[in-house]
């Protein structure tokens, strides 16, 4: 039996109540997160797994934008929702590998107070790019976590998503294991390709007229730690004459210091 497809919702939530990710607290014996826009990826059944005074504390904890040189030497600003933290860390890993999506309604909550200081967010031409992951994990995960972010940010804040410009031609594992910035560029070495969406969007630029801003490219991706994969994704658009505005993420931690903005 698939609970979440054979039973009511209100009938689950008895079954199998609803816990904070953080602090195991019950949904209805304190406040709760809201849900937001039930958007690709999505489902019906999906809760927030978060209560608001965990959310509340979140919130109060520094983040904010910085300007960074990525390993392929493109200067890019990345924008974080936090500077990475236990507590962080703990939430992207419950929402990526147990299935909690609707984690993804609060985890944006993050990133409000930052976006709303940063000047390029109010321009209309812009796309929101998730990270793109393997087939093999995607189909494994059951979704990609930066296609749910994206969504609720282009909701948020306008501009489109876009999760077909391009590919993750092979599966590199997690980058997060690896231990030089070195060993995750090269585990990213021909790792993206063109995606179905990229010739579409090069023929809807070539028929702007002239003197039109061309889309404003925003990549989205959960934690960035060397910023390899962002890398290499920056490289793979500006070889097709298209660039990356800034990387949005929840959380930024250094491969040496994880509990400390910067690189």
């Amino acid at each position: 039996m698939i609970w979440g497809r054979s039973l009511p919702a209100s009938l689950l939530e008895l079954v199998l109540p609803e816990r904070c990710s953080l602090c195991g607290a019950v949904k209805g014996t304190v406040s709760w997160c809201s849900k937001g826009p039930t958007l690709q990826g999505l489902r019906h059944w999906d809760g927030p797994h978060l209560c608001a005074g965990c959310l509340s504390n979140m919130l109060h904890g520094p983040g904010g934008a910085r300007e960074w040189v990525s390993p392929c030497g493109f200067s890019v600003p990345v924008v974080a929702g936090q500077w990475t933290n236990a507590q962080l860390v703990e939430l992207v890993g419950q929402w990526k590998y147990k299935g909690l999506r609707g984690l993804v309604w609060p985890l944006s909550q993050l990133l409000q107070p930052v976006l709303a200081s940063c000047h390029w967010i109010e321009v209309d031409n812009k796309i929101w790019v998730p990270l793109p992951l393997h087939g093999r994990r995607q189909r494994e995960r059951g979704f990609n976590q930066a296609v749910l972010l994206a969504g609720q940010l282009a909701w948020a804040w306008g501009g489109r998503v876009h999760d077909d410009l391009v590919v993750r031609r092979r599966s590199t594992g997690q980058q997060a294991k690896l231990e030089s910035d070195g060993e995750r560029a090269e585990n990213l070495r021909d790792a993206f390709g063109p995606g179905k969406g990229i010739q579409s969007l090069n023929l809807q630029i070539n028929a702007n007229l002239p003197g039109k801003d061309p889309p404003r490219i925003i990549l989205v991706d959960d934690l960035v730690t060397s910023g390899a994969t962002a890398g290499s994704l920056i490289q793979f658009f500006q070889s097709r004459g298209l660039s990356v505005e800034a990387v949005v993420c929840l959380g930024v931690a250094s491969a040496e210091r994880r509990e400390t903005p910067g690189y």
